[in-house]
């Protein structure tokens, strides 16, 4: 009795899990999925062969290197034009004292001309002696040298005189019959006279002197043609000079600056005692002086950098990793020439070694591994050329002022003098 109960138990919860199951097996919704699926077959294959949707794009990957900006600044240089006032100021006074000088020395030749050709018996320089040829008039040479202020002619007839032996002069037989007349005292024949000079000797000094005149009119003409082409090439210049240049996409453009706006624009960092140096630079090299002192700038900390204090390594020449020991130097003035060099033979020219075109993403290139090396250098170029602007401006206002104050001085002044 006791195993009959024990087997119907177990019959029972058989059964009753054998419910349980066909109750999950045959659930409504599951039936309504079945019968959805067999309904919609076609439909659920066309959306298992649908395309997977198209990824979005990944975004833009960083740069290799960080562009430059690619900036070209040009700003009046004020001590340049300063220099062209000067230089035509100059120019010009010489075209003055040219042209006075050779006024004077046409009026001397022309007057020598004019005693030549007075064939006048009374009182002409030269005599008809009847046999086609003429001999000096004391007379005539009295009055024209008596025409000269100061007697100036006597003195350069004595330095005349002394080179006499070795010049050709007329034959003094055509003389043999001519006296020196006894002109007054004061005069300058009569000074001429007194020294034993006669009249063959007066006359080779009058041939010699208008040579002379003629000689130095043709040099002083040219002297003068020199002078207005001087002034007309300066204003050329000052009319292209654009003043100050900095351009990172051209480093072979030069910047114009002088040692003093230099050292102005360095003035209080380290690298102020190598201004000279950077002009120096753009003159030898034609590399711009203003790109080239932002390079090394940037390389050396403005000159505090330990490479630039123990090893004078300014530019991080031959400095590729924190470890490379650098292409150093025995001084810090050697260090930039030496880089500067380097540059010009393997960079800034079509076909040199390391050559990627002349702006400063072009030498960056080959020049530093540093992604921003370029755009460092024209940041601090850009930097330095906005101080010299301000610094020009300021100084421009200044002496706009000055001015004024002088101006108004000059007037009070007149006021009171007239009060």
């Amino acid at each position: 009795m006791h195993r009959t109960k024990r087997t119907y138990r177990i019959s029972l919860l058989f059964i009753i899990a054998l419910a349980g199951l066909f109750v999950i097996g045959f659930s409504p919704a599951k039936t309504a999925g079945k019968a959805q699926a067999v309904s919609d077959g076609n439909a659920v294959g066309e959306a298992e062969k649908e395309p997977k949707p198209t990824p979005k794009p990944s975004p833009t990957p960083e740069p290799t290197y960080k562009p430059i900006r690619k900036v070209r600044i040009a700003i009046p240089n004020a001590e340049q034009k300063e220099v062209y006032k000067k230089n035509i100021k100059a120019q010009k006074k010489q075209i003055v004292k040219v042209n006075k000088t050779l006024q004077s020395e046409k009026n001397k030749l022309s007057a020598y001309q004019q005693i030549q050709a007075d064939t006048e018996t009374n009182g002409s320089l030269f005599v008809s002696t009847g046999e086609g040829n003429s001999v000096l008039s004391i007379a005539g040479f009295d009055a024209y040298l008596s025409s000269l202020a100061d007697y100036e002619q006597v003195g350069d007839f004595d330095s005349f005189m002394k080179k006499r032996e070795d010049m050709v002069i007329q034959d003094e037989e055509l003389l043999e019959n001519q006296s020196i007349s006894s002109p007054g005292e004061d005069s300058p024949i009569a000074l001429l006279g007194a020294k034993g000079y006669d009249a063959a000797d007066i006359a080779v000094y009058l041939s010699f002197m208008m040579y002379e005149k003629d000689k130095s009119i043709t040099a002083l003409k040219k002297n003068l043609k020199t002078y207005q082409t001087m002034v007309k090439h300066i204003r050329q210049a000052e009319k292209k000079d654009e003043g100050i240049v900095f351009n990172s996409t051209d480093v072979t453009e030069v910047s114009n600056i002088s040692v003093k706006q230099m050292k102005k624009l360095l003035a209080g960092t380290e690298l102020e005692q190598y201004a000279k140096v950077y002009v120096n630079i753009e003159k030898k090299y034609g590399i711009n002086a203003i790109a080239f002192c932002a390079l090394s700038a940037l390389e050396s900390n403005w000159g505090t950098s330990r490479r630039a204090v123990k090893d004078h390594n300014y530019t991080g020449f031959g400095v590729y990793t924190d470890k490379s020991p650098g292409i150093n130097a025995a001084s810090g003035k050697e260090n930039l020439m030496m880089t500067a060099e380097h540059l010009y033979t393997h960079y800034i020219h079509e076909g040199d070694m390391y050559y990627n075109g002349t702006g400063l993403d072009g030498l960056n290139q080959k020049y530093a591994a540093s992604k921003t090396w370029a755009f460092g250098i024209e940041s601090i170029g850009i930097r330095l050329m906005k101080k010299l602007l301000d610094d020009e401006l300021t100084q421009n206002a200044i002496n706009e002022q000055s001015t004024k104050t002088a101006a108004v001085a000059n007037k009070t002044k007149k006021s009171k003098a007239k009060k």
